[in-house]
């Protein structure tokens, strides 16, 4: 007896009847989804409903199940015969859902621990526009313009991995003796993110600040000891004669400008200018950055756009700090001012 054959001709001979599964189904008080299993060969009914399967169908059940010799098989046997079918199928089943249930695990499996790489997705608000990097098959949950959060059914460290690949294309910072990440084209910079496995997924959380964190964070500092991005300056009217510092007719004029710019850097723009009657000497006009270490406000001269070769220029120049004014500890100007206040 062959399963997938009679279910065939089950199906033949009920579609020459003009019958649908659930009109048979009806006729022998079963439902269409057992008429469907006999019909795929998945299983066959007890004798006594083929007796009556055979009758709906104006067969006898040895032409329903396709047995040729007659004489050789009685009811008995063909009761053993569909029991032994049947046993046969099943456990034929059992072995096609194990395997499925084993193909399923494997695909899951390789879809939580093989990395996708992530998407530049988009976040709009009223404030600002912005892109972050998040792994593929992302579910993500904007909380506000500085917490973003995203679920993805893979492995926590396939995550972590393309959350990482992500932070690569990005500056890296530093300072607190730790690593931030600033996006210079969004003007963004990612202070914190941690990836969570969970049970039957992956939750991260990022957070965010406008701006590069650590350039802010140290102007915040800076804040403490100088007039951050404001000018400073300086009239004085005394020079060195026959070495003395005696009167002169006009004066020298400092100004000291603190630049913020593009590149986050802390920029100065010093002009030095000696200022007679009727015209302006330039002693120096230079362009370079400064830092405060050790209490001291630090010079460091990148370009001389002017000089006076009298004056020797230093590559650096340092100041104390006193009160937010600077005080210039080795006075290059002292042909011109015996001390170099800058308020």
């Amino acid at each position: 007896m062959n399963g997938k054959r009679i279910g065939e001709n089950i199906a033949l001979l009920r579609k020459r009847k003009g019958l649908t599964q659930k009109a048979l189904g009806d006729k022998l008080y079963v439902t269409d989804k057992a008429i469907s299993k006999w019909e795929r060969g998945i299983n066959l009914p007890d004798l006594s409903i083929i007796e009556k399967l055979s009758e709906e169908l104006d067969t006898n059940i040895y032409d329903l199940l396709q047995i040729e010799n007659q004489d050789d098989f009685n009811k008995s046997d063909l009761k053993n015969m569909i029991k032994v079918l049947n046993k046969k199928n099943s456990k034929k089943n059992k072995i096609i859902v194990c395997g499925s249930i084993v193909i399923i695990v494997l695909i899951i499996g390789l879809f939580k621990n093989i990395s996708f790489g992530y998407d530049l997705k988009k976040y709009e608000s009223e404030e600002k526009s912005i892109e972050l990097g998040i792994p593929k098959f992302s579910f993500m949950n904007k909380n506000n313009d500085e917490s973003y959060s995203f679920k993805n059914l893979r492995s926590s460290h396939v995550v972590k991995g393309e959350f990482k690949e992500y932070l690569k294309t990005l500056e890296y910072l530093s300072c607190n003796d730790t690593i931030y990440y600033y996006d210079k084209d969004n003007n963004i910079s990612i202070i914190d993110y941690k990836v969570k496995d969970n049970l039957l997924f992956t939750s991260a959380n990022i957070l965010i600040t406008n701006n590069d964190y650590c350039y802010m964070e140290t102007l915040n500092e800076y804040s403490k000891y100088i007039k951050v991005n404001e000018g400073y300056s300086m009239n004085y009217t005394r020079n060195v004669v026959n070495g003395k510092l005696e009167d002169i007719d006009g004066k020298i004029t400092i100004v000291l400008s603190l630049l913020d710019d593009e590149a986050n850097k802390f920029r100065i723009d010093l002009k030095v200018i000696k200022q007679h009657n009727t015209y302006g000497e330039t002693l120096e006009h230079s362009l370079g950055t400064y830092e405060i270490k050790n209490g001291k406000f630090i010079y460091y001269r990148d370009k001389i756009l002017e000089f006076d070769s009298i004056v020797q220029i230093p590559t650096v120049s340092t100041f104390t700090i006193e009160n937010k004014k600077l005080i210039l500890d080795e006075n290059y100007l002292f042909k011109y001012t015996d001390k170099v206040v800058l308020m």
